[in-house]
């Protein structure tokens, strides 16, 4: 689930609405109408015994991004929870865009399950869908990851990795 908090805070102009997102719940195979009602009865008492267990377990990231030097265009940010995934820049945990009103923007990440992330992100001013860089590969528009690591390019994942183990709250710092 994703939301977001609608319009900007009259009385806060530095800070964006909150963001808030929620991983999927338990899902259950769409033909399950065609076990019989034993198997039915058995998946339910799994996954109500399931359940309890990954709410236990579940904590919230909370991301504050500061140093945002344009209000406007859009924030894009990735989670990672392995290296592989996050030096290939593949596959996120939870890849998004949001909308920029101020210098500062929070976001939540609900019910992750205990691990290590890193985050990247970059502030896409002009809403073309990349990080705008000069003739020499140098970003022009602002970049930040977990840790507030790689002020000469991306950080190696370990580097970057937040580890998470109850509700957590980091800074990034945009160049």
């Amino acid at each position: 689930m994703v939301s977001a908090g609608g319009t900007p805070n009259a009385q806060n102009k530095h800070l964006n609405p909150p963001l808030s997102l929620r991983l999927g719940q338990a899902i259950i195979p769409h033909r399950i109408d065609e076990w019989d009602n034993g198997m039915k009865s058995f998946l339910a008492a799994i996954t109500l015994a399931i359940q309890p267990l990954q709410l236990a377990q579940a904590a919230d990231l909370s991301i504050l991004i500061e140093n945002i030097t344009d209000p406007g265009g859009a924030l894009s940010w990735s989670v990672f929870d392995s290296a592989e995934t996050y030096k290939n820049d593949r596959s996120p945990v939870i890849e998004a865009r949001s909308r920029v009103y101020a210098a500062t923007t929070q976001v939540t990440l609900h019910d992750l399950p205990p691990g290590v992330y890193a985050v990247k992100v970059f502030h896409d001013a002009n809403s073309n869908g990349k990080l705008d860089r000069n003739i020499l590969g140098i970003p022009l528009e602002g970049y930040g990851f977990s840790n507030n690591k790689g002020r000469f390019g991306p950080p190696a994942f370990a580097k970057a990795s937040v580890p998470l183990e109850g509700d957590t709250q980091i800074r990034i710092r945009l160049r």
